[in-house]
């Protein structure tokens, strides 16, 4: 009977212990990158939650973008608007997302646009010629346009040259990720959209890309596959 108590004592000092770490380390993420003033200026562009914890994290304006992803999901965070900012690198984490949401430069003209799923290439050049500045014809000729797909080939790692199989209507078909984008404004250009939406295709794939390396199969020949089971 000792020797189970002293088992469980044991048991409750790892458990308090390795919770007490666990604190420690989540609030260190929270703190600020620095004790000195440093003021960063920033453009947020917009785009999803974890795209803008990316802009932060590259700045050098928080720790640990993981950190910063679970910590606006604790806390409700939904609202950070796209704009200009001036912040400091002695801003705590919560500090930098209250400023994001108040919107201290507030742009009035920023914009979201929502692309369902299931829709394919023509159909979103549809929603952006509705919600923004750009047409139709101006999407499409980019989505044809075959040095611009080259160019994206060799900026993301899941676009092969398979994506350019004349049997495809457009490259692009199947990898632009359905989501709520923000942007600053209408003007924004068609490349910005399409590159933010291929960002978060990127960031979805991300955990997936060793299973994927390993697995006999493309990225283009795992998506095709989904579009024909769903």
């Amino acid at each position: 009977a000792l020797y189970r108590y002293k088992i469980i004592i044991i048991i409750l000092v790892i458990l308090v212990v390795s919770l007490f770490l666990v604190g420690f380390y989540y609030n260190y993420q929270l703190s600020p990158m620095s004790k000195d003033s440093e003021k960063v200026v920033v453009e947020i562009k917009g785009g999803t939650i974890s795209s803008i914890g990316d802009t932060l994290y590259e700045n050098k304006l928080i720790r640990n973008k993981l950190i910063f992803d679970i910590y606006v999901k604790l806390n409700g965070v939904n609202n950070l608007k796209a704009s200009t900012y001036e912040l400091n690198k002695n801003m705590k984490l919560s500090e930098i997302i209250e400023v994001l949401e108040e919107g201290n430069s507030y742009n009035p003209d920023q914009i979201t646009i929502t692309f369902r799923e299931g829709l394919n290439i023509r159909k979103i050049a549809r929603v952006v010629e509705e919600e923004t500045n750009n047409t139709y014809d101006e999407f499409m000729a980019l989505m044809e346009d075959n040095s611009y797909i080259d160019s994206l080939i060799g900026k993301y790692w899941f676009l092969t040259d398979d994506i350019k199989d004349t049997k495809i209507y457009y490259p692009l078909e199947g990898y632009l990720f359905p989501e709520t984008y923000a942007f600053l404004n209408k003007d924004v250009s068609v490349k910005d959209i399409v590159e933010t939406m291929l960002d978060e295709t990127s960031e979805q794939l991300e955990v997936y890309k060793k299973k994927i390396e390993d697995s006999k199969y493309s990225v283009h020949q795992i998506l095709t596959l989904a579009s024909i089971v769903e």
